[in-house]
């Protein structure tokens, strides 16, 4: 529910939202750190002002799911040290589930000057010749290094499986959209559409 004052009075005109069941799908870092930020929102709210209450586990709230797609295997947002001191830590870190974090053979793209050409919907697009791409120099252990093609070639790769991953996080979501979730709504207050669902893209520009 959000407010809106009205343009006539001092009175404050109340415009009530419906939810719908949404997923989130972050791309790289910054997708990772915007994500980690709603799901402590998520989990610090008090929802329902009639009757106030939290969720204790982000499962518990039954309009967010989640997905983290990265090339990174060794990027963390917080450090070992606040992962210690932050309470909230074990609570809002990403399952395995949500996560499609692998390698890619990036050498079957650039081994040789023809290699594209065996892959003809990518070389249509790909603007680094694989001479490029051999002088670039890349480690995709460590990301993409910002290069937005290389981004988008990671994504091309791994399609399949991220289709199948968005598949079943909507079904997830479609699970807790029938009758038998009409508790949890009222308990936190949320007024829900189910009819549509809503998917929401985190990434930086070079994302």
């Amino acid at each position: 529910m959000a407010e809106f004052p009205s343009i006539g009075g001092d009175k404050k005109a109340e415009l009530k939202v419906d939810l719908r069941p949404t997923l989130f799908i972050g791309a790289g870092g910054t997708g990772m750190e915007v994500m980690m930020r709603i799901r402590r929102r998520i989990l610090s709210e008090v929802w329902n002002p009639r009757h106030p209450t939290r969720v204790d586990a982000i499962g518990q709230f039954p309009v967010a799911r989640f997905l983290h797609f990265d090339l990174d295997s060794g990027a963390v947002i917080d450090s070992g040290k606040s992962q210690r001191t932050d309470p909230w830590y074990a609570l809002v870190k990403l399952s395995d589930e949500e996560r499609l974090v692998e390698h890619i053979d990036l050498q079957q793209y650039h081994e040789s000057d023809d290699s594209l050409a065996r892959f003809p919907l990518i070389e249509s697009w790909m603007p680094l010749r694989p001479k490029k791409l051999r002088s670039l120099g890349i480690d995709p252990s460590k990301g993409a290094g910002q290069i937005r093609a290389v981004a988008r070639l990671y994504l091309f790769d791994k399609y399949p499986k991220l289709r199948s991953r968005i598949k079943g996080a909507l079904n997830s979501l479609g699970g807790n959209a029938g009758a038998e979730r009409k508790q949890d709504y009222q308990r936190l207050g949320l007024r829900v559409d189910t009819s549509k669902f809503r998917i929401v893209v985190i990434a930086s520009c070079a994302g």
